[in-house]
């Protein structure tokens, strides 16, 4: 078992060893073994994996060395979803995630200093790895700064109705936190572009490694040439999560299944056709010759006439079973809450006292002057892009969505942080997998915060 021991050792790999060595190809092989002893503390075999992260399982099989050929090294985003589905489903320390983590980034400088690797993937690799490491520095630098303002304005707001406002001390210290709280705002303002700035470089080198690593990976494998084996994929990373190219034969066959079932039906409505017009005639089934008898007009068959030959493409429906009727969303809680740090799993939602275990959480900016709120940010569980994937998006529709329709949203456009407004609405994905609907409401003037109505709906799971 891992748990942070330094000690422990498994076929000779260390989980929490030292800096790779200069050899990068022993530096694959114990890193690969890394990743080895972490998947089996999940307890999930390589196609278990492979379906969680949206991975084939001979691309994991690759990224642990279990091939004859030299480790594949994953790329940033792999190893990312890789090391959360870990502390998900294990109780390995944060210290040996870590480390796991740190381990990766020396193992890319190691590869792409080594003259045989320019040119390959492992360039914009590198780079990924070190946005995103600064990333997270600046968004835990950045809400430092928001939690120091938030307290700023707080004591600025006790001290507005404290005995000693009117007295020479209590104007002096009104004086340096106004101060203080225009230095705090304009650190956030630089925080803010520095990371919109690192974001923008980050995606930049994100479609770089896209086009670098896409001819190394068509699944399935491509045919065997005529004179020998199959060529082996490129040791490149593995396809982008919930893309994995076997979907695209399965659309095919699907679409080939369709195509011929269509055509069959149409074969038979025109062979039909011709057998309901022969049926005008005495005696349309046996051949006649226009020397034999008189042609008659065919009467026009009625439209509302049945087809007397049951077509066998189109069997009576049967009656579903209650389990196969779609059942309407169940609603867990409904109603209005103040918009600041929530815990969406509760009933009612809870207010916590820090974001620490928020479901979402709203920072507000207040005039220095007057203490109106000048504008209110909303942002998911603690992470964002980086430990989890974004939990936030928001609702541009003016009807109320259902919890499918939210959970697509959030697949598709979630995000680090969104602006609020009165009337705006979002979709929330909760620490424990639930979803909610908010729309902000009217500013509460007593509290200084948002009012908003929040929807969570229960887990399929827990419905009857």
């Amino acid at each position: 078992m891992l748990r942070g021991d330094n000690n422990m050792t498994e076929r000779g790999t260390d989980i929490t060893g030292p800096v790779p060595p200069p050899d990068p190809e022993r530096a694959r092989k114990e890193f690969a073994g890394r990743l080895l002893l972490l998947r089996k503390e999940t307890g999930a075999s390589q196609r278990e994996l492979g379906d969680l992260l949206g991975v084939d399982h001979t691309t994991i099989s690759a990224y642990e060395g279990q091939g004859q050929n030299a480790p594949r090294v994953p790329d940033p985003e792999y190893v990312d979803a890789f090391l959360g589905e870990v502390a998900r489903r294990s109780d390995v320390t944060p210290d040996v995630l870590n480390d796991t983590r740190q381990t990766y980034g020396r193992l890319l400088r190691l590869l792409t200093a080594q003259p045989q690797e320019r040119g390959r993937s492992y360039r914009p690799m590198l780079r990924i790895y070190e946005l995103t490491q600064e990333v997270e520095t600046l968004l835990a630098e950045l809400a430092l700064v928001q939690q120091q303002k938030q307290a700023v304005q707080n004591e600025l707001e006790s001290l507005r109705f404290s005995a000693d406002a009117a007295s020479a001390s209590g104007h002096e210290r009104q004086r340096q936190l106004e101060e203080t709280a225009e230095t705090l705002e304009r650190r956030r303002a630089e925080l803010v572009h520095r990371r919109d700035a690192v974001l923008a470089d980050l995606d930049a080198n994100s479609l770089v490694l896209r086009q670098t690593r896409l001819p190394a990976h068509r699944y399935p494998a491509a045919a065997e040439p005529a004179g020998g084996a199959p060529q082996q994929p490129h040791a490149l990373p593995s396809p982008a999560r919930n893309t994995r190219p076997r979907t695209a034969t399965l659309a095919v066959v699907m679409a080939f299944v369709v195509a011929a079932g269509l055509g069959a039906f149409l074969i038979y409505r025109l062979t039909d056709s011709r057998t309901d017009t022969a049926k005008g005639t005495p005696g349309a089934n046996t051949p006649t010759t226009t020397a034999q008898s008189t042609p008659t007009p065919n009467p026009t068959p009625s439209p509302t006439s049945p087809n007397p030959t049951p077509s066998p493409t189109s069997p009576s429906p049967r009656e579903l079973t209650p389990s196969e009727i779609p059942q309407p969303d169940k609603i867990r809680w409904s109603g209005s809450v103040s918009l600041t740090e929530l815990d969406l799993d509760a009933v009612p939602p809870k207010v916590l006292s820090s974001n620490n275990q928020a479901s979402v959480w709203f920072s507000y900016d207040y005039e220095t002057s007057n203490k109106a709120v000048r504008d209110a940010t909303m942002y998911g569980q603690n992470g964002g892009f980086f430990t989890v994937d974004p939990t936030i998006s928001s609702w541009g529709e003016q009807k109320k969505p259902t919890r499918k329709e939210c959970s697509d949203r959030l697949a598709t456009h979630g995000t680090e942080s969104l602006p609020v407004t009165p009337g705006k609405s979002f979709c929330v994905l909760s620490a424990e997998g639930r979803i909610s609907f908010i729309t902000a409401g009217k500013l509460d003037k007593e509290a200084n915060l948002y009012k908003g109505n929040v929807i969570v709906w229960e887990n399929p799971e827990e419905q009857p």
